[in-house]
């Protein structure tokens, strides 16, 4: 995707190519919200390289980026005709967090 798009340090998106902009707009990646969302992440980011041992920077990288506790359970849903890759469940986030193999933030 990066031929496609760049992330400015603004946390506004732009397009390098046509499908890069129409991306933008289909997807709607610049409204203001998200853009805030990414510019506290680059923050975040900037801050936990800066200062990797800093416990409060820490915990807050680790709030905006952990898996909520929450994540729906995909082995109740039934898809219309039936699941073709039903292995792919035990793959899922949520079983990988209910094992203990996800890592706690992404």
């Amino acid at each position: 995707m990066a031929e496609h798009l760049v992330v400015n340090d603004d946390g506004n998106v732009i397009g390098r190519t046509l499908l890069g902009e129409e991306l933008i707009e289909m997807l709607r990646l610049n409204l203001q919200w998200r853009n805030e969302r990414r510019l506290d992440h680059l923050l975040i980011e900037a801050a936990a390289a800066a200062d990797p041992d800093n416990p409060r920077v820490q915990a807050i990288r680790r709030r905006q980026r952990s898996y909520p506790s929450n994540m729906p359970d995909l082995k109740i849903y039934e898809p219309p005709g039936g699941n073709a890759k039903p292995e792919g469940l035990n793959a899922s986030h949520t079983a990988r967090q209910r094992n203990g193999e996800l890592s706690d933030i992404y």
